[in-house]
């Protein structure tokens, strides 16, 4: 079983300079907001202190026309304040997220449908260990993983990746340059997705990520399974 942490829609970049570009492909996918944006983000909800400039300019990023912004917020505004859309980018579900692109990103190129599940090895562990404090909601990973629901068949399966769970997002080990470290210490090296391969060898990657003196964010690091889905729900 893969707990399913949820869906969502990116698209990849470029491989940045700062990372080791011999051992990842030229484009990378990524469920960190360091390497990757999402969409709808914290730019599409009404009540995020986020200026008028800076909405216009994610949502153009898309391919989101000006005159269609106001219906994109009122969207996710809606759905995160009636608990339908996972805090702060997360959709609950595949034809969510289908839905969304077809009615606002038509526009959008190399659009990417993610699912995400944790190893089922650490579900227990991860839960007890992100438990949302009393002051804040229930991110919407926190949230999907809690459900116990596995990740809908059917998709592509890219691998895995090696991420650092932070108050309902996450941090890549590619953030943190450990890819040079364990390809040369662990003698893992991604694959040809930039992601890890096996299972087995992802949970020897999170173990050596979470080791004290290897210089990444102190906190849980687990492999997560990147799953790829078609983003029209009439391609399925």
């Amino acid at each position: 079983m893969r707990a399913c942490g949820g869906y969502f829609l990116t698209r990849s970049v470029e491989c940045p300079e700062y990372m080791a570009r011999d051992l990842l492909p030229p484009r990378l996918l990524s469920l960190s907001d360091c390497i990757c944006d999402f969409v709808p983000d914290l730019w599409a909800i009404e009540w995020a202190s986020i200026s008028a400039a800076e909405r216009a300019a994610k949502a153009g990023s898309y391919g989101i026309a000006q005159a269609l912004l106001p219906e994109v917020i009122k969207w996710t505004t809606n759905r995160v304040n009636s608990d339908e859309f996972g805090w702060p980018c997360v959709f609950l579900s595949i034809q969510d997220a289908q839905a969304f692109a077809a009615r606002f990103l038509t526009g959008s190129r190399d659009l990417s449908l993610l699912g995400i599940g944790l190893h089922e090895d650490i579900v227990d562990e991860f839960l007890e260990a992100e438990i949302p404090s009393t002051s804040e909601g229930t991110p919407g990973v926190y949230r999907v993983v809690s459900d116990g629901v596995e990740l809908v068949p059917g998709g592509r399966e890219l691998g895995w990746e090696i991420l650092y769970y932070d108050h309902g997002g996450f941090h890549s080990w590619l953030c943190n340059g450990l890819e040079k470290d364990v390809a040369s210490m662990v003698g893992i090296r991604p694959a040809e997705t930039g992601f890890i391969s096996s299972a087995r060898e992802a949970l020897e990657v999170a173990r050596y990520c979470g080791q004290d003196n290897v210089g990444a964010e102190p906190g849980f690091w687990a492999p997560w399974l990147v799953v790829e889905y078609r983003v029209s729900s009439a391609e399925a």
